[in-house]
């Protein structure tokens, strides 16, 4: 963790909010007033205490419970001793109990991260989708890949919602919420953003964005040198495994921006009000719980006039559905991204511009792509 993004946080309990303040045990101090903490706690005034693990702050109310639920992403960057001393009884039990083996929707899982960073960080310009050309002991393959496949990503692989992003967004400073492994960071940099501070609930997503985004491989040492090529995995064929085939990206240029990522609830966000010219929140309003509070955080967050950016495919689950039928006018009930720009109007934003049916492409396998439809719009706050 950046030592200046203490500032930007405060403490996530209930009617706390208090500020944080850091209490550093091992620091590597690459500037003087903007260090990165390795390992240390964020404390606030009323004694509330929160970990930061191999650079990542965990800024969350409940964390004994958060590490057990995240053990998997966890347990990959952080060794035991390393755990806080309350915790770690019951960390190493759950870790050793840990279930081999991909999930859909464990976002700790090595597969599961493994789809977001092809989605973040690999363009079309090579054939990376392709099979490998040889699975563990099988013998070379005899296809090419898909052309079905090999057609849809060269078509519609970089046309995305960070591309449409980088042509909306206009500089200064932008928090992220649901930031995923930070991909839209380096697509946006050289587009006049100042500062930026992304969020995410998954553990594995903010160690992969720290290294990949800002440079900062996870490391029980502390951080690697930047400038070093950065080696990930991604899905290939089955038979060799959940992600058998390699690949290597480019060290990204030098950034002017100030950033950093941190682990956060978007239910109860460890963040000060009020601090950001933009907001964005991509493909997360479905999977809330209530979605009228994403808006609501989002104007919380930003300045008076702050743009907000919200996208989605917006695949509600049947309870939310059923909720947001009885808010919305009937005549929205049949358009899900008129529904949610209403929704951002009723909480006091201007939608300005708006972009329907944006292709969102997630490789699973060289037979298999999800394809989503995405509607993106920006709205300013009232």
């Amino acid at each position: 963790m950046r030592s200046s993004t203490a500032e930007l946080l405060q403490c996530p309990q209930p009617k706390c909010a208090s500020p944080l303040q850091v209490q550093e045990k091992t620091a590597a101090r690459t500037e003087p007033q903007n260090h990165e903490i390795t390992w240390g706690t964020l404390r606030c005034d009323r004694g509330h205490e929160y970990p930061i693990l191999n650079g990542v702050a965990v800024v969350v109310p409940d964390v004994g419970q958060y590490l057990l639920d995240h053990v998997k992403g966890i347990a990959q960057f952080v060794p035991d001793a390393k755990i806080p001393g309350a915790y770690r009884r019951e960390f190493i039990a759950a870790r050793r109990d840990l279930e081999t083996g991909h999930i859909e929707d464990d976002l700790e899982a090595e597969r599961v991260n493994a789809l977001y960073l092809a989605t973040h960080y690999l363009g079309a310009d090579t054939a990376w989708w392709r099979p490998s050309g040889k699975s563990g002991d099988l013998p070379p393959a005899t296809s090419a890949g898909s052309p079905l496949l090999d057609a849809l990503i060269r078509e519609h692989w970089s046309r995305g919602p960070f591309a449409r992003l980088k042509e909306m967004v206009r500089g200064g400073s932008l928090i992220e919420l649901g930031c995923g492994v930070g991909g839209l960071l380096p697509a946006l940099a050289s587009g006049g953003l100042t500062h930026y501070l992304g969020v995410d609930s998954s553990f594995a997503s903010i160690s992969h964005a720290r290294a990949l985004a800002l440079g900062l491989a996870p490391s029980p040492t502390g951080p690697a040198p930047t400038g070093k090529p950065r080696a990930f995995k991604i899905p290939g064929d089955l038979l060799a495994g959940g992600t058998p085939q390699s690949v290597t990206l480019a060290p990204l240029p030098p950034s002017s921006v100030q950033a950093d990522f941190v682990v956060g609830d978007l239910e109860h966000p460890p963040l000060r009000a009020g601090q950001w010219d933009a907001c964005a929140a991509l493909n997360a309003i479905d999977m809330m719980n209530e979605p009228r509070e994403l808006p609501r955080l989002q104007s919380a967050l930003l300045k008076p006039g702050g743009l907000a950016y919200q996208s989605g495919p917006y695949i509600w689950h049947e309870r939310i559905a059923k909720k947001l039928r009885k808010l919305l006018p009937a005549a929205l009930h049949s358009d899900s991204a008129r529904a949610v720009e209403w929704i951002y109007a009723q909480e006091g934003f201007e939608v300005l511009r708006s972009v329907d049916h944006i292709p969102w492409l997630f490789f699973k396998h060289f037979r298999q792509l999800e394809i989503y439809s995405v509607h993106l719009f920006e709205a300013r706050k009232k």
